[in-house]
This record gives structure tokens, sequence and C-alpha cells, in this order.
């Protein structure tokens, strides 16, 4: 009777934990409804940012998401809007990160942490943490992550000081694994 009760009181304690962590977040849609994240109550709606090409309109329109009682933790992302983009099928997701890999590893500020795919709603998800390395020892930690919408590809990349990584890595988690499409 005793463990019953034992594992009723844990499920209950682990179960109201859970609740109140969701309560914590919200969802909001992307890509003109096509997709949509879950992100901490503690982010601002995204701002569209104004992407100027020398000679050129951009193919893509840029948005930023900021922590309001952090400003230096924030997910930027990316969606194309016009012709003229990269076609990029599910199929192409594992190529796609590694050429991102690739180019990310020119720099000699990128201090590579991780990679992987993983498989969300039958659509691949890929990503890949790593730290920039400044100079003056304003290091970021950083996860780009990245899938498709139909033929367009939708990239974001989450950041936050390197000296936060510990409190944010589980958050950038959580927003990718709460990556959904609407195909």
């Amino acid at each position: 009777m005793i463990k019953r009760l034992t594992i009723v009181i844990v499920f209950s304690l682990v179960n109201t934990l859970l609740v109140a962590q969701k309560k914590d977040w919200k969802t909001i849609e992307l890509a003109e409804g096509l997709a949509s994240i879950e992100l901490p109550l503690t982010f601002n709606l995204p701002m569209e940012l104004p992407v100027i090409i020398k000679d050129s309109t951009p193919v893509s329109k840029h948005w930023i998401i900021i922590n309001k009682k952090n400003a230096l933790v924030r997910l930027a992302f990316e969606y194309p809007t016009d012709a003229g983009y990269i076609k990029i099928t599910d199929n192409d997701i594992p190529e796609w990160a590694d050429k991102q890999l690739t180019a990310l590893k020119k720099s000699t500020a990128f201090s590579y942490i991780d990679d992987g795919i993983y498989l969300q709603n039958w659509k691949n998800i890929s990503y890949i943490k790593y730290y920039i390395n400044q100079d003056d020892g304003s290091n970021t930690f950083n996860m780009l992550f990245f899938t498709n919408i139909g033929d367009r590809l939708i990239q974001f990349t989450f950041s936050c000081p390197a000296k936060l990584r510990k409190k944010w890595e589980a958050v950038a988690d959580s927003i990718a694994n709460s990556l959904r499409v609407k195909d």
C-alpha cells in the first residue's frame, strides 16, 4: 500500500512539474503558418530584420526573437519567401548539414561541439552545436538547426554567451524538438 501511495505521489509531482514547465512556454506560428515552434514566455515575438544585399533583392526573410530577461540569448531564423531560393527536400537535409558543417569549420573562430539528425513527425531536422570564439573572450554557444518546408529550407540559430551554455542548451534542444512543419 505504501509503495502504491509513493508511486502515485511521485507521478503526481512529476506530472505537475511537466505541466508547469509547459505552462511557461508558448507556441508561435512561423513561415506564413506553415511551421510552429514552442518558446519560453521570456522570449519576444519574432521581429523581421531588414536584409540588404548589394544590387539584389533578398530571397529570404530574416527574423530574430530576443529573450526579454537577457538580450544576449536569442533565436534567429530565415525562410525564403521569393523565387530564386535553393530548393531542398527532406532527403537533402543530411547533405545540407554536411555542407553547413564544412563551411563552419573553415572559420578559425569555430569550435565544434556536436551534430546530428533526428526525425520529428517524419521530417529530418538537423542540428549543429558549436562555439564561436571571439578575440575579446565574448564567446558564444550556438545551435544551428534546420529542416525543409515543401522545397524551402527553414533555418534557425539559437545563441547565448558560452558561459550560459549549461543554463540554455536544454532550452535550445527543446525549441528545436518543438519544431513542427505543416506540409
